[in-house]
């Protein structure tokens, strides 16, 4: 795998994972996600 397309797939993964992040914080506290329960 190229470096360049490991840099996508990284920044890919940290965009979904602020995505998810964000849609949940609002009706959770932000401890609870990062836990994980």
């Amino acid at each position: 795998m190229s470096p360049m397309v490991a840099g996508v797939l990284v920044a890919l993964m940290l965009i979904c994972c602020v995505g998810y992040e964000l849609c949940l914080v609002p009706g959770r506290d932000r401890h609870d996600i990062i836990e994980g329960d």
